[in-house]
């Protein structure tokens, strides 16, 4: 998927990237844009740590401030969980993936290096002074992926979003429906009004994922990334809060 955020292999492709409880959302795969909402071209709180984020299932107009949240019993929901220094070893095969690996700027790291990382990382969204805001997407108590909020300026008033998902969850919508949890929690619990994406020219997969939710084409970065050896362009997807309204999700295809 592509990569976000994790400018050393930010995770939104690249922390490339997926989320249960009783009564959680069912895991959204890709829903159509609402109405009127910007269209694009295809292709990581005040909530306790470790509670479930349900998808939120609302009709394709309903406004998205003050608007209720309800959720439906699945099987295959997602949540999204606080990262903790012990999510390091799972973390670091997801980079080493070859899917991770193509699309990312994975810089050199140990599982030693990243628990570290993870132990500064916050999952509080009122927390500023964070560098890094993580969460590890669970699929029924098996951790497949992570978001993250990264470069993130509180004064202007926006941030980048990365994303990870492991391979073998890859291809039936759980990216998708965790990076929709991802920003509507964003929105909900942060005073943040745009986020951003960064994803390579070649990801074609996270391309599409950002457009379903709609964000937009915003730019091109010419040769911003050395990935393996090659300089790659990166395209540049933003959403701002008044263009958000959560997209109800479906069960995604297992």
């Amino acid at each position: 998927m592509k990569r976000a955020g994790d400018q050393a292999d930010p995770g939104t492709t690249g922390e490339t990237g997926r989320r249960a409880p009783a009564g959680a959302a069912r895991a959204a795969q890709d829903r159509p844009a609402r109405k009127g909402a910007p269209r694009a071209v295809q292709g990581p709180s005040a909530r306790s740590a470790e509670s479930a984020l349900p998808a939120p299932v609302l009709p394709a107009e309903a406004p998205h401030s003050g608007a209720v949240l309800h959720s439906a019993p699945d099987e295959n929901v997602i949540r999204l969980v606080a990262a903790r220094p012990n999510h390091a070893e799972a973390w670091f095969r997801w980079r080493q993936e070859s899917i991770s690996r193509r699309f990312n700027p994975i810089l050199p790291a140990t599982v030693e290096s990243l628990a570290e990382r993870l132990s500064r990382s916050s999952h509080d969204l009122t927390n500023q002074r964070a560098n890094e805001h993580r969460w590890i997407i669970d699929l029924r108590g098996t951790p497949i992926g992570t978001v993250a909020l990264v470069s993130t300026s509180w004064t202007m008033g926006y941030s980048e979003i990365g994303y990870m998902l492991s391979e073998n969850h890859q291809g039936r919508g759980l990216g998708t429906a965790a990076v929709s949890l991802f920003v509507d929690k964003i929105f909900r619990e942060s005073s943040l009004e745009r986020l951003f994406a960064t994803i390579s020219v070649e990801n074609e997969a996270s391309i599409r994922l950002v457009t379903r939710l709609g964000f937009t084409r915003e730019g091109l970065l010419r040769e911003h990334f050395l990935i393996e050896g090659r300089r790659i362009d990166e395209l540049v997807y933003g959403i701002l809060r008044r263009e958000w309204s959560p997209h109800a999700p479906r069960r995604p295809p297992l």
